[in-house]
């Protein structure tokens, strides 16, 4: 069972398991991840720019799939921009 909520879980349920929390990676290797994930949608670097600094905003990324996430979106929003 996981989740990103677990406040959300009834205390009795989460009582019999064991919690385990992963920290946010560092900021180099999320830039890593935008940048290999940007090179299979072949964004340039200047279309990866708004995804790089909010990685260097502090608090601004809690996981690896929220910058999947941003990478798709800036690929999709490439694509709606192509004639």
């Amino acid at each position: 069972m996981t989740t990103n909520r677990i406040d959300l879980v009834d205390e009795a349920i989460a009582d019999r398991f064991l919690n385990y929390e992963f920290e946010v990676p560092p900021a180099s290797v999320l830039e890593q991840i935008a940048r290999d994930k940007g090179a299979l949608q072949q964004l340039a670097e200047s279309e990866l720019q708004s995804i790089l600094d909010v990685i260097h905003t502090a608090g601004a990324v809690k996981s690896i799939r929220e910058i999947e996430r941003m990478v798709m979106r800036a690929y999709v929003n490439k694509l709606l921009r192509a004639p």
